[in-house]
């Protein structure tokens, strides 16, 4: 009868405290890049969407190669992030957030910074049931590098309506444009980044004091970054034509041109940027 007892005990603690967390199939899709957490080449964060399950801090991931599953590099999931850099102890199927992660790059093979060549998978799972990359496909953009087109293959756009973050900065927009780069590395991918300092939601044209970009391209096989920020020299202006507000998200159009000179060559002659977009979508952080 002790026996019985301790059993039946055993299997109600098992019936209140299910294993769920660790149990659960889960299958997430990936944005464009792995970023560098700091210095160290193996501490990397990632945004993503989990499509379905929950992914838990502290779980064993695998980092699989989509051309070559063979490949793969083991990972500790240490940390995960609301997409306002909240901490938060799991990912729910619906959401976006960031996950911070510990390589464990035993097998010593390059690992490219190009998200959309991986997934990221259970431990010792097969990468079948892995989602792939999220793709975004409804923005529209034109964009000119001294006036030949630059092709992008993903958009991500922010409004940061108040003041963010440790440093307090202003309210901002944040356009960012990505393509993968087999030259480029540390990411792995040419970008431009357009930022227009403003909290006002209508249409407004904006001088150069409130305009950035910065543009990191391969030329030639080489790196080549333009930039110029609020206190450069340089001219820029921007216009935003339209601008609505639909389930929690903004969206834009408008142009965005500027000059700009190439970072640590003063020789070299300054570029010019003309970016068209339209009904862009912004993930809006009222904070």
């Amino acid at each position: 009868m002790k026996k019985l007892r301790k059993y039946l005990l055993i299997t109600v603690c098992f019936a209140m405290f299910p294993l769920v967390a660790w149990s659960e199939d889960w299958a997430i899709s990936l944005d464009k890049s792995f970023y560098m957490t700091g210095d160290d080449l193996n501490d990397l964060y990632i945004n993503v969407t989990v499509e379905k399950g929950t992914i838990s801090e502290n779980q064993e991931i695998e980092i699989v190669k989509k051309s070559n599953p063979s490949e793969r590099i083991s990972a500790t999931i240490y940390r995960i992030d609301n997409r306002s850099f909240k901490q938060i102890k799991t990912g729910k199927a619906g959401q976006e957030v960031i996950l911070y992660l510990k390589v464990k790059n035993d097998k010593k093979f390059a690992l490219g910074y190009t998200g959309d060549l991986y997934n990221i998978v259970k431990k010792g799972a097969s990468s079948q049931t892995a989602v792939t990359t999220k793709v975004t496909t409804s923005d529209k953009a034109s964009i000119l590098l001294n006036g030949k087109a630059w092709k992008y293959n993903y958009f991500k756009g922010y409004y940061y309506t108040k003041n963010y973050g440790v440093t307090k900065g202003p309210a901002n927009i944040l356009l960012t444009f990505t393509q993968p780069s087999s030259v480029l590395k540390q990411p792995a991918e040419e970008q431009c980044q357009i930022v227009i300092y403003t909290d006002v939601k209508s249409p407004k044209k904006y001088d150069k004091q409130q305009l950035e970009i910065t543009f990191r391209i391969a030329d030639q096989g080489k790196e080549k970054v333009y930039s110029r920020n609020r206190t450069f020299e340089q001219n820029a202006q921007a216009e935003i034509t339209q601008y609505t507000e639909k389930n929690g998200k903004a969206y834009i159009s408008g142009k965005f041109t500027s000059e700009a000179k190439v970072f640590l060559c003063s020789s070299c002659p300054k570029g010019n940027i003309e970016v068209v977009f339209e009904n862009l979508e912004l993930e809006l952080y009222n904070q």
